[in-house]
Formats: C-alpha cells, structure tokens, sequence
C-alpha cells in the first residue's frame, strides 16, 4: 500500500511540473467552391501596376486557399474557444452567427504558417462592408465600399492577441465586415483567394442591405 501511494505521488509530482499544452482548435474545413464576389476596378488596376510600369502581358489569376482564426480567453464568447476555419478553393464566405455566440471579448488573427508555402504576398486588400458608425464616442466601419490594402501591417494581423474585438453594440460586426482579397505573385501568375466575413444578424445595419448591393 505504501508502495501505490508512493507512485502516485510522484505521479502527480511529475504531471504537475510538465508544461501546459495549448488545445488544438476546433478545425471547420469549407470545401465548396468560392461563390463570385465583386471587386472594384481600381484593385485589379493595382494588380497590373504591380507587373511593373512597361509591362503588355495580361496577368493570369489562379485560385489558393485561406486560414482563419478565432478564439477567446473568456468563457462562452464563441462556440468554441478556438476555431480554425480552413477556406478551399479561392475562399468563400464566413457567417459569424454561428460562432460569436456570447458576449465579451474575442481576437480574430490570420495564421502565419499558412504563408510560409505560398508564393509572395503582394496584396492584402479590404473591401468594406460597413458604414461609418458611431458608438459611445468611437468611429467603427471604414465606410460603404471604401477599400484600403492591408499589407502594410498584415504582418500584426498573423499575432494571435493582436486585433482584439467585442461584442458590445455589435462593433466587432462594423469592424470586420467586408471582403478581404489576397493576392499572392509568381512572376505574372497572381493567386487569389478571398475571405467575406459577415454576421447575418446584423446584415440590416450594413452597406450590402442599405444599398440593396449584391455580393
């Protein structure tokens, strides 16, 4: 008997110096084809400007995959804690309905593995959803169509912690709603692929219904 309590003591001596391990999110693989999505002139001439000033030949457009991440260090936020959301075949759409299912605190970032294996990221561009919006003294949303290219600063976009949201007065919703167009270059092959993030049940409060705009 001294003997079994002896081991489980050092058991439990042993277990209680290992290092926690981080939980693996819960993978959400979208495998159906990108549906077709507007995007304005003005991006697709930033593309050609990209081939360089001189250049006659057309660029080619192909299709890649996207990753995007979700979680929360507060209970009952999300669905889950941690979700990954694993977007094939040109991207496609993400409803935050079914996932943003609390209230408090959550970060949204876009993995950094996930680019070590794709040609050379050009383009980040943002395509937003969202009128300018004020909330207790704050502007949110970028404004009906308006557009800027993140790439500048996608690099804070890969941190886990870095762009924290809430969903207090649904500002997470006017923050990221929209379309978000990457755009990968290898020589005059451009890869593609496209994230739209929405929460349907704030749809009435954003451009698309306002304006009657089809995606």
């Amino acid at each position: 008997m001294r003997f079994l309590i002896l081991v489980s003591g050092l058991v439990l001596l042993f277990s209680s110096c290992e290092k926690p391990h981080e939980a693996n999110p819960k993978v959400i693989v979208n495998k159906s084809l990108a549906a077709d999505f507007k995007v304005p002139e003005e991006i697709f001439t930033e593309i050609k400007k990209s081939m360089g000033p001189d250049s006659k030949i057309e660029p080619e457009y192909l299709f890649t995959d996207l990753e995007v991440q979700i979680h929360s260090d507060q209970k009952n936020v999300l669905s889950s804690s941690d979700l990954l959301f694993k977007l094939t075949n040109g991207g496609g759409g993400l409803d935050l309905k079914d996932y943003v299912t609390g209230d408090g605190s959550f970060y949204l970032h876009f993995p950094a593995e996930q680019f070590a294996t794709k040609p050379e990221l050009t383009f980040v561009f943002y395509i937003s959803d969202s009128p300018k919006v004020n909330i207790r003294g704050e502007e949110y949303g970028l404004g009906c169509g308006q557009w800027v290219d993140l790439k500048p600063k996608f690099a804070k976009l890969q941190e886990k912690n870095f762009l924290k949201l809430n969903t207090v007065d649904q500002t997470y919703a006017h923050v990221l709603s929209g379309q978000y167009i990457f755009v990968f270059k290898k020589g005059i092959q451009y890869y593609l692929t496209h994230l739209n993030l929405s929460d349907s049940r704030y749809s009435d409060k954003m451009c698309s219904a306002i304006f009657n705009i089809k995606k």
